[in-house]
């Protein structure tokens, strides 16, 4: 969500425009991946893009527009445009609109930005198996990996929006546990142990609290 880039301090100014394209930067960022030139990342409809605060770095950029980062990214202790970073932060480019066109270099920005922002990929860890022999029989014992660690809690604004829908099925497909909240009902305690935050395509404008910003 463009607009609350602001809100959230990571960036001077956020908005949104109609494209379909994105110039990748040529930053050294594990983000783009392999990556570069002109992409095409939805069909032509409303893509969000920042200012960001200078100790961001830019991935990409709107076709044609360096002034307006597309994709950026935010280290954990960088400055904001008050405070720091309490943990890493990322601007993306999806509108209300775009998830439902994205295509697949979108959608591998995507995920390469939020293995970046949880510093791993968020593959499923291995289970663990144990195996006890006896002179007779042999007794073998899997238990599933845990899951709380990789709890993702995911704020909108409508319940299943369409806008908001593909981004919680990609996240569910890559094995992320996720808990979505109206903005309505958006409060610190329901953030506990979450291990990503996304502000998703739905939120309102006015429903994102300040205290967000310092959340880590």
């Amino acid at each position: 969500e463009s607009y609350s880039f602001t809100t959230l301090k990571m960036a001077t100014s956020g908005r949104d425009s109609t494209a379909s394209n994105v110039d990748i930067t040529t930053s050294p960022t594990p983000v783009k991946g392999a990556l570069a030139g002109r992409v095409t990342v939805s069909a032509s409809t409303a893509l969000g893009s920042a200012n960001p605060v200078p100790s961001a770095s830019v991935v990409a950029t709107l076709a044609g527009q360096p002034d307006n980062a597309a994709v950026f990214t935010i280290e954990r202790g960088s400055a904001l445009t008050s405070g720091t970073a309490a943990s890493r932060r990322v601007g993306f480019f999806f509108g209300y609109s775009a998830p439902a066109t994205a295509t697949a270099d979108a959608w591998t920005l995507f995920d390469n930005a939020i293995n970046w922002a949880v510093q791993a990929t968020p593959s499923p860890p291995p289970t663990t198996t144990t195996t006890t022999t006896t002179s007779t029989t042999t007794t073998t014992t899997t238990e599933p990996p845990s899951t709380g660690s990789r709890d993702v809690v995911v704020v909108a604004g409508i319940a299943n929006a369409s806008g908001d829908r593909p981004i919680i099925d990609r996240l569910e497909a890559a094995g992320w546990s996720i808990t979505v909240v109206d903005d309505d009902q958006l409060a610190p305690a329901q953030l506990t142990g979450a291990k990503l935050i996304v502000d998703n395509t739905s939120v309102g404008l006015t429903k994102i609290p300040a205290w967000l910003a310092g959340q880590p």
